[in-house]
């Protein structure tokens, strides 16, 4: 069976880079034939993989947007104790099929709420910025909601609402 290889990357090669994703504290895996992108020293390298419909030379928005909602997810010390709540995207230019760099920066860092900002940028360029709202996870376990089953919908009383008039 024939090596697939991607500029210069061989993707079948168990010593490949590894792939971009997996848990916050450094778990990694090897790289796939369907990777969208491999980490290289200098940052990420898209696969054909992440090729959107309009450009051959341009990815899809998807990939892109997950690889630094990822990085939104694992950055600062304290990223565990933190859920990703809303993230913002904006697609400032069409992102190139290559090396791209990712940078990521705290804008306010809080006690229960962080805002982060991620950029991706391609031969110093910017293509893609993202906010990230993080909050600080719920750790006492408790819940505002009973452990008692709900009841049946039949067994309600029928609504009525009053602004229904005619």
């Amino acid at each position: 069976r024939p090596r697939r290889v991607f500029r210069g990357l061989d993707i079948g090669d168990s010593r490949a880079p590894q792939l971009a994703g997996g848990a916050c504290e450094g778990y990694k895996r090897r790289v796939s034939n369907t990777a969208f992108f491999v980490r290289s020293e200098n940052g990420f390298v898209a696969t054909p993989y992440t090729r959107g419909p309009w450009d051959m030379n341009a990815q899809h928005g998807g990939p892109p947007a997950a690889l630094l909602a990822r990085a939104l997810e694992c950055a600062g010390e304290r990223a565990d104790a933190f859920m990703v709540a809303r993230l913002t995207f904006e697609l400032l230019r069409p992102v190139p099929i290559g090396l791209l760099q990712v940078h990521v920066e705290p804008i306010k860092l809080g006690r229960t709420v962080e805002r982060w900002r991620a950029s991706l940028t391609a031969s110093g360029v910017e293509v893609l910025q993202v906010t990230a709202l993080r909050i600080l996870r719920r750790t006492s376990g408790r819940s505002n909601l009973s452990d008692e089953p709900w009841p049946a919908p039949e067994t309600l009383p029928d609504l009525k609402l009053n602004f229904f008039r005619w």
